[in-house]
């Protein structure tokens, strides 16, 4: 994919990811920006914190602090996802008061994290997660958000509806 950008075009990419380091030296003619925690991020994800069914997070490039900013979302992943798109935009010179509204009102994608409670009162989290990363995130943040449940998983690969769907 990083291949077909232009030369001389943007990639921003997560620089917690391990082959990030190895395609900046293999595409030294784009311009790259990376986020992440690490300390070799050019973007800095920093002040994570979560409340409820939101998280919201500043970013850090040099002497520039953008936050903090909110997303209707829990996950690292989203996080991670809302860091890159926060970056775009602020390359593309948008007022980080515009930015912050706009990732608050992202409205809510169904099939994520999405929580009800079956006839008999049991907790369902139904998930789309369909890669081990992002199964594990599913887990991680169950067990965070309810560390005293018996967790039950049901998980149907192949499928169009592939969800992992949590039974607390």
């Amino acid at each position: 994919f990083v291949k077909r950008v232009p030369r001389h075009g943007l990639i921003i990419g997560n620089s917690d990811w391990s082959r990030m380091k190895r395609l900046r030296s293999h595409l030294a003619d784009r311009h790259i920006e990376t986020y992440g925690i690490d300390r070799d991020a050019g973007w800095q994800i920093r002040d994570i914190t979560v409340d409820g069914e939101t998280t919201s997070f500043s970013l850090a490039n040099r002497n520039q602090l953008v936050g903090p900013l909110t997303i209707p979302y829990i996950g690292e992943i989203f996080t991670y996802a809302a860091a890159a798109v926060a970056i775009a935009s602020i390359l593309a010179e948008m007022k980080p008061a515009v930015l912050g509204q706009g990732l608050a009102s992202v409205p809510k994608l169904r099939r994520y994290f999405e929580a009800r409670t079956d006839h008999e009162g049991r907790l369902i989290i139904d998930d789309r997660a369909d890669l081990p990363e992002t199964i594990d995130t599913v887990f991680d943040t169950i067990k965070q958000r309810y560390p005293e449940k018996k967790i039950w998983c049901l998980y149907q690969p192949g499928s169009y509806l592939r969800h992992c769907p949590a039974m607390l």
